[in-house]
């Protein structure tokens, strides 16, 4: 069945999941898809909070539903992180709260990587200028993709 999770940062996940499949697993699909981590990963129906050992089918939930995630943050302010295209890697430090845009911008300092050229992927995730990095759960270590760009990058 596909059912949908938004984030607390109204991004939306749609994900493929088994009656059958535990709060948890669906917690680790998330993580592998938009680098949530799953044991700071808190999901809602309703107001109902989602026990992990407990199954989709034990709360009801069918194909086409929508559950809402909050996260439990561990505040660092700033972090490094990294930004990979195919052949190259920028390390650079930002703070967690910047949005995307500034993290483009450090990038492009970094790479001369036009901005408006740049994709950046967070997991399998696009992510949005006006968004901040929170709203992808970047944090320390974090690895961005920055896909459509090679041949600029590379030059």
């Amino acid at each position: 069945m596909l059912i949908s999770i938004e984030t607390e940062y109204s991004v939306f996940h749609k994900m493929r999941v088994w009656p059958s499949s535990t709060v948890l697993e669906l917690k680790e699909k998330m993580e592998m898809k938009s680098s949530a981590k799953a044991d700071q990963q808190v999901l809602w129906l309703d107001r109902i909070k989602l026990k992990d050992e407990k199954t989709l089918d034990y709360y009801g939930i069918r194909d086409g539903m929508e559950l809402y995630m909050t996260y439990n943050y561990f505040a660092a302010g700033v972090i490094t992180i990294s930004a990979k295209t195919e052949t190259k890697t920028y390390n650079l430090e930002v703070e967690e709260t910047d949005n995307v845009l500034v993290l483009k911008g450090r990038i492009y300092q970094l790479s001369g990587i036009p901005i408006e050229l740049m994709k950046l992927f967070c997991g399998e995730t696009k992510m949005e200028n006006n968004k901040s990095l929170l709203a992808y759960y970047i944090r320390e270590g974090s690895i961005m993709g920055i896909v459509g760009v090679q041949n600029v990058a590379d030059d």
